[in-house]
């Protein structure tokens, strides 16, 4: 892969030239940002779950603020990534006598442009109720394909299934960003675009390689991303190797997330100080053994990094929750800038196949943290009463629009039917064919694109609950 077609400008279609202010144009990538804040489908993401459903805190983040975050730390990597790649090393004479990597201005601030919208961008496509949504949303279809087949299952393929079958947000991310072309004028450029594709294989290729629901796009948009690969040079036999900033905003994804979501669960008491670090301690040396970590460097820091936080033994120099959030960061964000380097050829010829934590002397504080949100925070009661309720809604709503998509219009379908899909956006029900794969993406249009609160309010209108 080489950076001067990774970072090319070209955009969906060709973008609108005004002929006013020529000399003041911001650049392409700071387009595609100026675009994204104004869009509707940013703004809802502001009611949407990141972990905790319908909460009524002002301080639990939610989608919109945990894009925020992402999108801060991904331009902080990306500058000091960049930074880094792009040293000169000088003779006495000033003359260059190294630039190992060719990275120069220019690359710089392009890389740091499209993370800083990437990160805005990259659950765009999330239905409501954070990613329980997602499971509910391919549980539903399981059991939908189950109970009409073969009426509804022989009308699509196996690929086709599977997307409804394994829906994720990955793939809707995708979805919205191509349809919304089309509809509100978000003409991103390729490289944002190819920056949010995680997985770059469908359903099918998820399923085999025992991923089931981490997969990047669906069979619909199949060719809109080969199109963008082979653009960018990342499609070689069939083959989409990642973005390697893809990787970075990967990186700034599980950061955000890890240590944003355990603050918001310790500001509602969902456990203390000493309970997070007694935990994972424990996991830490459990996970050690368990993953072979002996020749890992410097094992001591994931515990030293828990010790800071918590001292029984000096409670006054123990840091403040939100301060340790912090230096947490920092600690993983030096790592992954490392590990970015380290495997930097790798990376660039598209046989790195792993995130920027593996094997990296944080690689197990990662792990640890997940099992602690794991431990204290998705199996608690309050959790799993939302998630409940979520699944109650979520499931109601797919019932109803998913018999009146495909029916409406045929012969004997129901008047609560055609009114139910009356109800519908018109930008949902545009569809460029009738065919059943066709008709069932529009009600995972629908629904995805809700917000919570619309999502409980309509199902309680639909149901009679005044």
């Amino acid at each position: 892969m080489e950076w001067n077609k990774l970072l090319t400008v070209k955009t969906i279609t060709e973008r609108e030239k005004y002929p006013y202010g020529q000399g003041y144009r911001i650049s392409p990538f700071e387009e595609d940002y100026q675009n994204l804040v104004s869009s509707f489908a940013f703004r809802r993401l502001q009611d949407k779950t990141q972990v905790f459903p319908l909460d009524k805190s002002d301080f639990v983040r939610t989608r919109l603020t945990h894009s925020i975050e992402t999108s801060s730390i991904a331009h902080q990597l990306g500058y000091a990534f960049f930074t880094k790649l792009s040293e000169i090393k000088y003779d006495e004479n000033g003359n260059i006598i190294e630039n190992k990597y060719g990275i120069d201005e220019d690359i710089r601030n392009n890389t740091r442009q499209i993370l800083r919208c990437a990160g805005l961008l990259h659950d765009l496509g999330n239905p409501p109720f954070g990613h329980f949504g997602e499971v509910v949303i391919g549980d539903f279809f399981k059991k939908f394909f189950d109970k009409n087949n073969p009426k509804y299952t022989e009308q699509l393929s196996e690929e086709e299934r599977l997307d409804f079958e394994y829906f994720n947000g990955n793939a809707q991310n995708i979805r919205l960003i191509a349809k919304y072309e089309q509809e509100e004028g978000l003409n991103f450029t390729l490289p944002t675009i190819h920056t949010l594709l995680k997985y770059p294989y469908g359903s099918k290729e998820a399923k085999n390689k025992s991923k089931r629901d981490k997969f990047g796009f669906f069979q619909s948009e199949k060719d809109f991303i080969n199109n963008i690969a082979s653009e960018l040079g990342t499609l070689g036999n069939d083959k989409i190797s990642r973005h390697p900033l893809t990787l970075i905003l990967e990186a700034a994804d599980d950061i955000a997330y890890l240590t944003a979501d355990l603050e918001d669960a310790y500001e509602k008491c969902l456990f203390s100080k000493s309970e997070l670090t007694n935990f994972c301690k424990n996991e830490i040396e459990k996970l050690y053994k368990e993953h072979n970590c002996s020749k890992l460097d410097q094992k001591t820091k994931p515990i030293e990094l828990l010790d800071s936080l918590f001292d029984p033994s000096d409670p006054d120099e123990t840091l403040e929750f939100g301060a340790w959030i912090k230096k947490a960061r920092y600690w993983l964000s030096y790592v992954v800038q490392y590990q970015f380097e380290k495997k930097y050829q790798e990376i660039m010829d598209g046989s790195y196949n792993e995130d920027l934590f593996y094997y990296t002397n944080h690689f197990i504080t990662i792990k640890a943290f997940r099992n602690a949100m794991k431990k204290f925070v998705y199996s608690h009661q309050s959790i799993l009463r939302t998630e409940l309720s979520a699944k109650t809604i979520l499931t109601s709503l797919l019932e109803k629009f998913a018999n009146a998509v495909l029916t409406h219009d045929k012969e004997g379908s129901s008047d609560y039917d055609k009114k139910l899909y009356n109800l519908m956006p018109e930008n949902c029900k545009n569809n460029s064919d009738n065919s059943t794969y066709s008709r069932l993406l529009t009600v995972t249009d629908f629904i995805s694109g809700m917000t919570d609160s619309y999502a409980k309010s309509l199902y309680q209108e639909l149901n009679g609950i005044i």
